[in-house]
């Protein structure tokens, strides 16, 4: 009815919780909101978005991830943010590591204030990874998108984002494809 912007919902955190069958109240407004979601873990002091210097964007290429970018960097104040553009890879993709040059340049030519860095980070453990990115780079915030799942996909695939919930102290955005 209100047709909010963003919605900014608090979790628990990583060491409170493991990821349960059922999930959380805010991994399941991740699941439903048509609108981007703002996580805030508990233990996190984090007075506004201006707070946010430093951005691990997660990107898989798609077309969408332009728009997420795009809502991402109205939200947030775009002259002080470093977004570093990060995609997983379990191979060795040459056309992964010249798409993210690419998408690197596109954003240098239309946010000329910011900085922007890209990285192709190798492995299967996808939550490991970015948990040694996040450290290693100091990073505010995390940000990704998210695909609507039907029950079954929910129940044995879950999304990127839920697990994320459930793994990380740091901040997130999730944007809707």
């Amino acid at each position: 009815r209100h047709s909010p912007r963003i919605i900014i919902m608090g979790t628990r955190g990583c060491d409170k919780k493991d990821m349960d069958f059922i999930g959380s109240v805010t991994a399941e407004i991740i699941e439903r909101s048509h609108v981007p979601v703002f996580t805030i873990p508990e233990n996190v002091n984090l007075n506004s978005f201006e707070d946010i210097k430093t951005v691990a964007f997660s990107t898989s290429f798609d077309d969408k991830d332009l728009i997420a970018f795009d809502k991402m960097m109205t939200l947030l104040s775009p002259k002080d943010v470093v977004v570093h553009f990060i995609h997983f890879d379990n191979k060795d993709d040459r056309w992964a590591e010249i798409k993210l040059s690419g998408i690197k340049a596109y954003f240098q030519q239309n946010y000329p204030n910011n900085r922007f860095e890209y990285d192709l980070i190798p492995g299967t453990d996808i939550l490991s990874a970015y948990d040694e990115f996040i450290h290693k780079n100091n990073i505010d915030a995390i940000a990704l998108t998210t695909h609507k799942r039907n029950l079954i996909s929910r129940l044995f695939n879950p999304s990127m984002a839920r697990k994320m919930i459930f793994h990380t102290d740091t901040p997130m955005f999730v944007f809707h494809a």
